[in-house]
């Protein structure tokens, strides 16, 4: 008979933020179908996310609260097999802090899906410059979404680096139906409040296409925009909702910043479009171009190539079908949350050998 693991699991959020959503909480059912079973423990509330979320000041006495919530739970971790971090055991504080889980003797996995780390490279002492050295250095696994970060975790010591990317349901993803004819052209993003801004790097190139050809855009869980002068379709996000509503896009896209911090961001998006059957344009930088080749649809580079790419898939209407459905095969091969929770559930228990 399999043997039984216990795992604590510090997240950062609830399953109301995004990246613990996906790099936690979705693999959960999984990991107890293998024997491995997990206490959650978010950071976060979700009083601390909805003011986050609506821009309200952040209540200082709910955050000691937190930390102090979190500084208490730390000394159960020895009952526990592992200790499962995403990101950081205690945000915003220094390197004294974090590294007090190194002391409890324990084995812990540490996930990284964003480039946090620059959260502290601002800063000049060196209690923060050097707050994941130890960390990392004395963990057991730390997973990544990509290179970049394999890279970043390999700087501060780490030695035992899986890469595993941010991956979807596949069996919550129907894939679209598709139509020759339409009354309308749907460009379709998906993502939060605070990365709305980047729908504004294709602004322009909207503006001028829809003087054109009947485009709208279909915006979920951003805010509202200001100043587009296009058809715009605004969606609050909800998990129950946002697979219908991707369903109806034509194509979807991710614009980018080309900076250090969008270096480290793992394409979600990209694969909840692919694995609806819709295909892509991205901004060619990070991971995009690992996740988009010319079988699903577009990268590009400017205002020059978005164009393009857009107006390709309006003039297009059959190739839409065409990518779209080797788009939903490559999610399918490469981002399936079916394939890679069996990873995940073989490296957590390969840790647990020598135990």
């Amino acid at each position: 008979m399999m043997k039984e693991i216990n795992i604590i699991v510090f997240s950062r959020y609830s399953e109301l933020g995004a990246s613990s959503r996906l790099r936690i909480f979705q693999y959960l059912p999984f990991l107890k179908n293998n024997h491995i079973n997990c206490n959650v423990h978010p950071f976060f509330n979700e009083r601390y996310l909805t003011d986050l979320y609506s821009n309200k000041k952040i209540n200082l006495i709910n955050l000691i609260y937190l930390f102090f919530r979190r500084f208490v739970l730390l000394f159960s971790v020895k009952k526990y097999d592992l200790v499962w971090i995403e990101k950081e055991v205690f945000p915003y504080m220094p390197s004294f802090f974090e590294s007090i889980i190194c002391h409890f003797g324990v084995k812990y996995i540490v996930d990284y899906d964003d480039d946090i780390f620059q959260n502290y490279d601002k800063f000049n002492s060196n209690f923060y410059k050097k707050k994941f050295n130890n960390f990392l250095q004395k963990s057991s696994l730390v997973v990544v979404c990509n290179d970049y970060l394999s890279n970043r975790v390999n700087f501060f010591g780490a030695k035992n680096i899986i890469k595993i990317p941010t991956v979807v349901d596949m069996l919550k993803y129907k894939k679209r139906s598709y139509s020759s004819d339409y009354m309308e052209f749907r460009i379709g993003w998906i993502g939060s409040p605070s990365t709305t801004k980047y729908l504004y790097i294709i602004k322009d190139v909207l503006e001028k296409l829809a003087v054109i050809y009947p485009i709208k855009l279909i915006v979920v869980g951003g805010t509202k925009l200001d100043n587009f002068n296009i058809p715009l379709e605004l969606h609050e996000w909800s998990p129950n909702k946002e697979n219908e509503i991707i369903e109806t896009f034509d194509i979807g896209v991710m614009p980018l910043y080309k900076t250090q911090w969008e270096e480290g961001k793992c394409g979600y998006k990209l694969i909840q479009y692919m694995a609806s059957g819709v295909p892509v344009i991205a901004t060619c930088f990070g991971m995009n171009k690992e996740i988009v080749n010319k079988d699903v649809g577009f990268l590009a580079n400017n205002d020059k190539e978005w164009e393009f790419a857009i107006e390709y898939f309006i003039k297009n209407i059959d190739h839409i079908k065409l990518l779209g459905e080797q788009a939903r095969k490559n999610a399918e091969a490469c981002f399936s949350l079916q394939d890679w929770s069996k990873v995940v559930a073989e490296n957590f228990r390969s840790l647990t050998k020598t135990l």
